[in-house]
């Protein structure tokens, strides 16, 4: 039942919510919101019972929480599942897969831990790998 990273959406901005309707609404359970307000700072109306949780205030909250946990990949570097951090690729060797006309995926070696990365790409950004090392293309 509960979710590692609730989705911030299923907050409502014009409403107000107890503590067991917002962990039912997000998914998670009704100590996580009691340990966001307590420990993480949610804004909750605590003067008296039941404690209250504007909608608004979830919301920015949990978008808050997902944007401290965001890791961008600079130019020239894919993501390493393994390692958890943006890395270049081994050799400086990509190989590129098309899916459209305009877009498609690159995949490298890690350097670090050999494992194999993947990243999402548009075709124009492609010259940024192009000068890192050599991309390979499929045949024709």
């Amino acid at each position: 039942m509960a979710k590692r990273y609730p989705n911030p959406c299923r907050a409502k901005l014009h409403r107000n919510y107890t503590i067991p309707e917002a962990a039912r609404a997000l998914e998670v359970h009704k100590n996580t919101v009691s340990r966001w307000i307590k420990d993480h700072g949610l804004e909750a109306v605590t003067d008296r019972r039941p404690f209250l949780v504007r909608g608004d205030a979830l919301r920015a909250f949990l978008t808050a929480k997902r944007a401290e946990h965001r890791v961008t990949c600079p130019p020239g570097h894919l993501y390493c599942l393994r390692c958890r951090a943006p890395r270049e690729p081994a050799g400086g060797l990509v190989e590129y897969r098309p899916l459209s006309p305009t877009h498609g995926n690159l995949g490298a070696s890690c350097a670090v831990c050999d494992t194999w990365m993947h990243r999402a790409i548009r075709l124009t950004d492609l010259p940024v790998f192009e000068r890192l090392g050599e991309v390979l293309l499929p045949e024709a």
